[in-house]
């Protein structure tokens, strides 16, 4: 036989069973299977205040003890955890007949249980089967029993009309006290004669234990232990009725009250011979049973009275018990029902919070970009600033120099009125040496103008590449998410190939009900889906159209599966009522039913088995597999962003450092040629003081004058170019706005 091992399917939560010997799983339990004591689990129910049994594979629970936790005695007495009297826990046998099945059962070990006894008449076997005390080990059920009860009484013989030679009894103490313990009924011999006592004798004290656990006097009758009842004279309640109807009844009625040989119980019906006190042995125990009962109840009561509430009380446990059950049942939906709600919360949890940084990895880029944005626009308005300083600047230089140049051209043309034939002749001089000095100068500015031009150039190519570096890798990452959507769509095409194979292996019921769950799970996963890719790009909006319309559809294929699951309750109802006509025949059925789909699942799981555990192994590598993917690519795409970051801080860096040094060689470039114009004027000016002594001096030697004083006229010269290049440092301070460039002292000059 094979063995079958529950396990638990961690995606479904629930237990499959796992067969060693050839491989097969399936999500029935086999007809084969063997419970163990690891299945079951034993729990309290704090509202009923009785133990009850649950089944940690199937998920369901029961009142009766498994067979495999049924610990069975090897000499006799009540099984382990069974007290060795009925109690609040355990239901009151019916008429003292009912007998518990865990203590009718032999077995020398726990884990090979015998079956449930038999009844006698129609050979049903189960666990509330009575046993019949006056024939050991012959047990019927409940409906026989009752029958069994009826024609017993009916068939009882009727005592036999003997005139009896014994003396008058007038209270039942008498007879009780002639007849010590009868065992046979008395019928052709009479029993010794006895006193005739008018009030009952003070009996000897005995001492039994009430339910309550308080010690109580018991009746004066001699075989019963039954306490005393308050006011009878020192009986037990039914002793004292007995003893009432002894001394009311003529003697035409003595039968029944027990001193004709015969019982007393129900009702004087009972024809059954004495036990002990005036009832055969089964009333006798039912009578020790419920003396405490009535007592502790206020009084005496009548049989009819004790039944109806006996059969109150076994209504309302009854009642009790089932709305215990419903309200356990409805207490584990409503735990599922949690469970899978705050399943579902974190997985949604979960999903906001990948959401959320997603959002502010995004939110950190744009910010990023904004911010470089922002100082860029920064460092242009920076340059632009600059270069209106840089041109008003010039502006004024120009405006002062050629103030200077109108000045020198006054004081030219006074000169020119004294020596015009010498001035053409040097000015001329001059202007050819001043016109191929400006054009070195302005060949000296377009070579250094083109290599600046080179430099942007290089500059704005290698930012170029980069920025085709960057696009390159975005489309890269853009193609892998496309082929993990594709993988991922791939993987979920082949799990639902796989489900709908496992499903066609199933029965209708359990297809209709699993196919249910399943579209709900799916409905569920579809609507998350749409929810993710709702906030994606705006190209993806056909593929939620999609997904919408297979969600409808879904929803309709679940009303159309509840459909079928209202039909087939609705024919297993039919079913039901049904097998109120014939038990037998629906159990042959049952039986015959459950040994074809077993023969059936069993031929379906050895042809598919090898198919579907490829179907299921291929699946699972193309779902691990696209997972990979979809991992890599997302590692990949982390790498690319941050690569991309450095790329930009680099960029950045580069730039900065390349217009540091673009700024500083400007700065450079407008100092030397400050530099340079003002040597070129001191030059200038010194040559033309130099030529304006010499013709002082040859108009003095030709006018008979002497010469003029060397050091004054030099002195003059030193202190005219010590005011100019005054100026010129002042004017380059206050054109520069007071702010130093670092390691020159001067500000940025504008781009030109």
């Amino acid at each position: 036989m094979a063995t079958w091992v529950p396990r638990l399917d961690p995606t479904s939560g629930y237990y499959y069973y796992f067969c060693a010997a050839n491989g097969v799983t399936t999500w029935d339990r086999p007809l084969d299977y063997v419970p163990t004591r690891e299945d079951y689990e034993e729990r309290w129910d704090e509202m009923n205040e009785a133990p009850y049994y649950y089944d940690k594979v199937l998920g369901q629970s029961q009142w009766d003890m498994p067979d495999c936790l049924k610990q069975l005695p090897s000499q006799g007495g009540p099984p382990p955890g069974k007290p060795d009297k009925p109690d609040a826990f355990t239901s009151r046998p019916k008429l003292g007949r009912s007998i518990d099945a865990s203590s009718t059962l032999t077995s020398s070990s726990t884990s090979s249980p015998q079956p449930w006894p038999t009844c006698k008449t129609c050979g049903a076997s189960n666990p509330t089967c009575e046993e019949d005390l006056e024939k050991p080990g012959t047990y019927y059920c409940a409906r026989c029993w009752d029958v069994y009860e009826e024609e017993d009484v009916k068939s009882a013989p009727l005592p036999v009309a003997i005139k009896s030679t014994k003396p008058k009894v007038t209270s039942l103490l008498d007879y009780v006290n002639s007849n010590a313990a009868p065992t046979a009924p008395v019928v052709a011999t009479a029993p010794p004669p006895a006193p005739v006592q008018s009030s009952p004798p003070v009996p000897a004290v005995a001492r039994a234990r009430t339910r309550s656990g308080e010690l109580a006097e018991s009746c004066a009758v001699f075989s019963c232990t039954g306490p005393r009842a308050p006011g009878c004279g020192g009986y037990c309640t039914t002793h004292y009725e007995l003893h009432l109807l002894t001394l009311t009844q003529p003697q035409s009625r003595r039968r029944d009250s027990g001193l004709d040989g015969h019982c007393v119980g129900s009702r004087g019906k009972c024809r059954k011979p004495i036990f002990k006190a005036g009832m055969c042995e089964r009333h006798y125990h039912d009578h020790r049973r419920n003396l405490v009962d009535n007592i502790s109840a206020g009084g005496a009561k009548t049989p009819q009275q004790i039944e109806r509430e006996k059969k109150k009380e076994r209504e309302e446990r009854a009642k009790e018990v089932r709305i215990n059950y419903l309200m356990a049942t409805a207490k584990r939906e409503e735990d599922d029902r949690r469970r899978r709600r705050e399943k579902r919360e974190q997985l949604a949890e979960e999903l906001r919070e990948e959401e959320e940084r997603n959002r502010g990895m995004q939110a950190a880029a744009e910010e990023e970009r904004r911010r470089r944005r922002q100082r860029q626009q920064q460092q242009q308005q920076e340059e632009e600033d600059q270069a209106i300083l840089l041109q008003r600047q010039r502006q004024r230089e120009m405006e002062e120099e050629e103030e200077r140049r109108r000045r020198r051209q006054q004081q030219q043309q006074r000169q020119q009125q004294q020596q015009q034939q010498q001035e053409e002749e040097d000015q001329a001089i001059l202007l050819q040496q001043q016109r191929q000095k400006e054009m070195e100068e302005e060949e000296e500015r377009r070579r250094r103008r083109q290599q600046q031009m080179e430099q942007q150039n290089e500059q704005s190519r290698i930012m170029q590449e980069q920025a085709e570096r960057i696009r390159d890798m975005e489309e890269q990452m853009r193609e892998g998410k496309e082929e993990a959507g594709k993988l991922k769509e791939e993987s979920d095409r082949l799990r639902e190939e796989a489900e709908a194979a496992r499903r066609r292996l199933m029965s209708v019921s359990d297809r209709a009900r699993l196919e249910a769950e399943e579209r709900d799970a799916k409905e569920q996963r579809l609507k998350e889906e749409s929810d993710r890719l709702r906030k994606e790009a705006d190209a993806q909006k056909k593929l939620l159209d999609d997904l919408g319309g297979e969600a409808d559809r879904l929803k309709r294929e679940k009303e159309s599966a509840e459909l079928e699951k209202d039909r087939l309750r609705q024919e297993v109802d039919l079913a039901e009522s049904k097998k109120a006509a014939s038990e037998a025949d629906k159990r042959k059925a049952q039986h015959m039913l459950a040994e074809a789909g077993r023969m059936k699942r069993e031929a379906e799981g050895l042809m598919d088995a090898v198919a579907r555990s490829k179907l299921e192994e291929a699946a699972r590598e193309k779902e691990e597999l696209a997972n990979k993917k979809v991992q890599q690519t997302d590692h990949e795409m982390v790498i690319y962003m941050e690569r991309v970051v450095e790329l930009e801080k680099e960029v950045d860096a580069h730039r900065e450092r390349v217009e540091q040094e673009n700024y500083n060689l400007k700065i450079t470039e407008a100092l030397a040629k400050v530099e340079r114009e003002k040597n070129e004027r001191l030059r200038l000016e010194g040559e033309e003081r130099r030529k304006q002594m010499e013709l002082e001096m040859l108009r003095g030697k030709m006018d008979g004058r002497g010469k003029p004083k060397v050091g004054a006229v030099m002195k003059g010269i030193e202190l005219k170019g010590g005011i100019e290049l005054e100026e010129g440092i002042e004017k380059m301070n206050v054109g520069s706005g007071g702010k130093l460039p670092p390691g020159l002292g001067k500000a940025p000059p504008p781009p030109e």
